[in-house]
């Protein structure tokens, strides 16, 4: 199967029983040389290999292998990237809920640690985010944050009008300030507007439109 995107960018998927082997792409380059423009073309490739069980296990790419490891709903729990120096670029872990939310992911190359708190079933918000952390270190619950590893914490709540538009606004302290931005998405999920402000002032303020049907 071949698909090409607005760019003009030509990609090839190669599969086997369903399951993706390795995808090539093909995309059209410009450089300018000596005041000429010189045309080109760039090609990418991807190789899937996958374990017995058909869960994706390691990529292959050209910023190096990637092993993976997953649970038994398939959310990945564990990503190690080695490049071709045969140095670690990417480590993470992480760990999910019984409905498949990230609970929290740790990054051992930043040695940092976002945690996700979500609303209980007697909420009518139930998994949604209530309140993502950023800490130092590797945390693995999101109940009990050490106050002194807190990098950057966000709160979040959640109201819906009688057209069914939804509002989320998130509280996000870091570094003593405090931003607060509210999203508000039409019954379809398509945003309509945000605005973000610092200190009760608006900062940036974004209104889209859409064409009925």
């Amino acid at each position: 199967m071949k698909t090409v995107d607005a760019a003009g960018t030509e990609t090839e998927y190669t599969y086997k029983d369903n399951l993706l082997q390795m995808t090539e792409s093909e995309a059209s380059t410009q450089a300018l040389s000596e005041g000429t423009v010189v045309t080109g073309t760039q090609k990418k490739y991807e190789i899937m290999r996958y374990d017995e069980k058909e869960d994706p296990a390691k990529e292959i790419t050209d910023e190096g292998v990637t092993r993976f490891e997953t649970d038994s709903m398939g959310n990945v729990t564990s990503e190690v990237t080695t490049n071709a120096d045969g140095n670690v670029s990417v480590s993470e872990e992480a760990d999910y809920d019984a409905e498949g939310n990230e609970l929290w992911s740790y990054d051992e190359i930043e040695d940092e640690t976002e945690l996700t708190d979500y609303c209980d079933e007697e909420d009518d918000w139930w998994g949604e985010p209530e309140t993502e952390y950023t800490v130092t270190g590797k945390v693995t619950d999101p109940g009990h944050v050490p106050n002194s590893r807190i990098i950057s914490k966000s709160e979040y709540s959640y109201s819906m009008d009688g057209n069914g538009c939804k509002t989320v606004t998130e509280r996000k302290t870091e570094d003593g300030t405090v931003t607060e931005t509210i999203t508000v998405t039409d019954p379809m999920g398509r945003e309509l507007s945000e605005r973000t402000g610092v200190s009760g002032g608006t900062t940036s303020e974004t209104v889209n439109t859409y064409d009925k049907f």
